[in-house]
C-alpha cells in the first residue's frame, strides 16, 4: 500500500481561500485570483508564515474527502484568515497591472478597503 504525506494546512487555506474570494467582489478580486499564477502566489505566502500540519495517509485517495476531518483551533483559522486578506491585498498591489501581464480585462484592478 502506498502511503503519501499530506499537508493538512494547505487544505484548510485553500478551502478559507476559495470562501474569502466568494465574498469579495468580482472585480478585480475574483478575476486576478482566478489566474493561477496569482492563486499559488497566494497560497505560498499564507503557507510561508503559518505553521503547517502534515499527516501519513495510506490510501490518499480516499483520504480527506470530507473536509471537516481537518480540526483546527479558532485561533489558528483566524490567523490565515487574516493572512490571506492581508496577502491578497499586497499581491494586488505587488502587479497593479495584472490585467495586461496576464491578459485579462478588469474595470479597475486596484484594490479597495473591501477586505479591511
Amino acid at each position: 500500500m502506498t502511503s503519501k504525506i499530506v499537508n493538512l494546512t494547505e487544505k484548510l487555506a485553500l478551502r478559507e481561500i476559495t470562501d474569502i474570494l466568494a465574498d469579495c467582489p468580482s472585480d478585480p478580486y475574483q478575476a486576478a485570483f482566478s489566474i493561477p499564477y496569482l492563486r499559488q502566489l497566494l497560497l505560498a505566502r499564507v503557507l510561508s508564515h503559518v505553521r503547517n500540519r502534515y499527516v501519513v495517509v495510506q490510501n490518499p485517495v480516499e483520504a480527506f474527502n470530507d473536509e471537516t476531518s481537518i480540526s483546527y483551533l479558532l485561533e489558528e483559522q483566524l490567523h490565515i484568515d487574516n493572512l490571506i486578506r492581508l496577502y491578497i491585498v499586497d499581491i494586488l498591489k505587488a502587479y497593479p497591472n495584472w490585467q495586461h501581464r496576464f491578459g485579462v480585462r478588469s474595470r479597475s484592478g486596484q484594490p479597495s478597503s473591501w477586505l479591511s
